[in-house]
């Protein structure tokens, strides 16, 4: 592929090289339109290639790599994000990089970084090499990137890697997208959060521009991976030529929350609470924590006992407002996030869970594992792993008056606190397990399949 994309840049830049004049989001606005307005008219030019379906194998066979070793039947895998994780070593992102080229013949990381700065390379295994990759501006990185990679990534004329993964569908995406045309590589887009999703555009300053992006990417794209049947559901709506978008094999990780002690104790976070309820679940209109509430409303009337609520949505006002009329304000503590999973399981006196959907099924096996005493929804995994009153409490869904009973029975009983503890741990002991090597080699098959489908 030539240069005219940065050719393009250069251009759009001169359009507003006066910065008296122009503020940064203008500048970005005007690289992207011209670019992306670029990049659409090659497209309808048809000069992205076409593909025929292969065997992965035959696919592999068929590039012209460094070696000429026909017989390889492990993919080389570059994969582009803009998480700085994966430059930490000893990070979760980075032991997740590690672990998945296990299962490829070669894993090349870029991390696109918004600063000024130096480029760098570091190798960190037999296959597996992480760049750093800089630009003054987040919207000049996926040019810069293509840059990179032709450098870096082309050797003895020929170019390295058999996939590129854009990790989303914003400037790692795209920078992916320019770097699969420059190579002729078909290339992938992995999803972790949905562009359409009504709180995305605000909550960040530049996130419109992002989801133009993911559109332009989108149009286009022929095989994305995601991590939710929601952001399935969401993108198949609005791309309905898109066949190949499947949910990532998932991998939680159980064994090391059972293997990890906490870093810190909840109730020396929030002192005025000596008896302490976590719960998790997206703060939206119809979200189940209504019903969470409803429960526990009285109880929490109660002094020194508290509720977390970890998670964030667009209708978190809603339930800050819900919870002062009905004067519990001080007895619930919002968190965005829970930056340590494991120290906020293992050191909540109860765990609720109201909600029946994928997300909170792997909330309730987190808590477990962990050994967190449980009060949750019944779902026919619940019912089959936990006996209700002897390893947790079980409530049909909607019963708040369950909740309320079976809560409060809990709290004023120390024999089910001991009981739940020993018996859940039995149960995730015996009865939740992974296997993490099979999960990176199904995971390495997903990504491969992009081969066999022809996804340019």
């Amino acid at each position: 592929m030539s240069d005219k994309g940065d050719d393009r840049s250069a251009t759009a830049m001169r359009i507003v090289s006066d910065e008296s004049k122009w503020d940064q989001s203008v500048r970005a606005e005007a690289v992207l339109q011209h670019i992306l307005e670029g990049e659409a008219a090659n497209d309808a030019a048809g000069t992205v290639p076409v593909q025929d379906r292969v065997t992965v194998e035959e696919a592999i066979a068929s590039r012209p790599v460094l070696e000429q070793d026909t017989g390889r039947t492990k993919a080389r895998v570059l994969f582009v994000t803009t998480d700085g994780r994966s430059l930490t070593p000893g990070s979760a992102l980075r032991s997740y990089y590690s672990s998945l080229a296990e299962q490829l013949d070669e894993l090349h990381v870029f991390c696109l970084v918004p600063r000024k700065g130096e480029d760098s390379f570091d190798r960190a295994g037999s296959n597996l090499w992480f760049y750093q990759v800089r630009a003054r501006n987040w919207w000049n990185l996926p040019w810069t990137a293509r840059r990179a990679a032709a450098e870096a990534l082309t050797w003895n004329g020929a170019a390295r890697p058999d996939i590129i993964v854009g990790v989303d569908v914003f400037e790692a995406g795209l920078a992916a997208y320019l770097i699969a045309r420059r190579f002729g590589r078909p290339v992938q887009f992995h999803l972790t959060v949905d562009p359409f999703a009504p709180a995305f555009k605000t909550a960040a300053p530049d996130n419109n521009w992002r989801v133009r992006i993911a559109k332009f990417l989108l149009r286009r794209a022929k095989s994305v991976r995601v991590t939710t049947a929601a952001i399935k559901s969401s993108v198949s709506s609005r791309y309905r030529k898109l066949k190949d978008m499947v949910i990532m094999p998932k991998f939680y990780d159980f064994g090391a929350i059972a293997r990890s002690a906490p870093t810190f104790d909840l109730h020396d976070r929030f002192r005025d609470f000596s008896f302490i309820i976590l719960a998790f679940g997206e703060l939206t209109a119809k979200s189940e924590l209504h019903d969470l509430f409803a429960g526990l409303n009285r109880i929490l009337k109660t002094p020194r006992i508290g509720l977390v609520l970890v998670g964030d949505g667009p209708g978190k006002q809603l339930f800050t407002d819900k919870v002062k009329l009905l004067g519990i304000e001080k007895n619930v503590v919002f968190m965005k996030e829970a930056e340590d999973l494991t120290s906020y399981l293992k050191t909540a006196d109860l765990m609720v869970e109201v909600d029946t959907d994928e997300d909170s099924e792997i909330r309730v096996l987190r808590g477990a594992v962990a050994g967190t005493p449980l009060l949750v929804a019944k779902t026919d995994l619940r019912t089959d792993l936990f006996k209700d009153g002897e390893s947790a409490f079980l409530c049909d869904s909607g019963d708040t008056l369950c909740v309320s009973q079976k809560t409060s029975k809990f709290i004023n009983s120390a024999v089910y606190r001991a009981t739940f503890s020993k018996n859940v741990a039995q149960v995730a002991k015996t009865r939740i397990n992974e296997d993490p090597v099979a999960h990176y080699r199904s995971l390495a098959l997903s990504i491969e399949a992009v081969l066999a489908t022809g996804a340019k």
